[in-house]
């Protein structure tokens, strides 16, 4: 899916979706502000109106900056490349491979804020080194549950 985000003047809003190329460029023809159309991070378009600082404001907002060694998976003993961030990847996922975000996903229940980079940080760090990076491997998913415990002491006895 490719968005479509808008700058206003209270900030930066997605202004609409579109399932090909061709038709974000048809759309963004229709907008008469500045915008910008994305394929995940990637930018494929924008309006004419569309200056260099509002480039910058859409871009930070579509695809958020990630941190140094963005080339590798965050997670401890993981030399897989980090996953493609796109504009439904949480904040606290950005900086792990797609096997690591899944791994969390299913393994959190719920019980994790995956929004926070500073929580799934003491998650890997309380979980150590993963046997892998498989969203099947139920090994790795406790491991990961053990993590999320030592994290949130609270779920004893209420967390699978």
């Amino acid at each position: 899916m490719i968005a479509i985000y808008q700058r206003t003047a209270t900030g930066v809003v997605r202004a609409a979706t579109a399932t090909t190329v061709a038709e974000a460029l048809n759309k963004l023809g229709d907008i008469r502000a500045p915008a910008m159309a994305f394929d995940g991070g990637d930018p494929v378009g924008a309006t004419g109106y569309t200056s260099t600082a509002d480039r910058d404001a859409i871009a930070r907002h579509a695809a958020p900056p990630r941190t140094s060694d963005a080339e590798s998976c965050a997670w401890a003993g993981c030399c897989e490349a980090a996953g493609r961030v796109h504009s439904n990847t949480r904040e606290g996922l950005v900086d792990f491979c797609a096997g690591h975000r899944h791994l969390l996903l299913d393994a959190s229940l719920n019980a994790l804020d995956l929004d926070s980079p500073r929580v799934t940080g003491a998650v890997m760090r309380a979980t150590g080194a993963t046997h892998c990076n498989d969203r099947r491997c139920a090994r790795c998913k406790v491991a990961i549950r053990a993590g999320i415990v030592a994290v949130r002491p609270d779920l004893v006895g209420r967390y699978p």
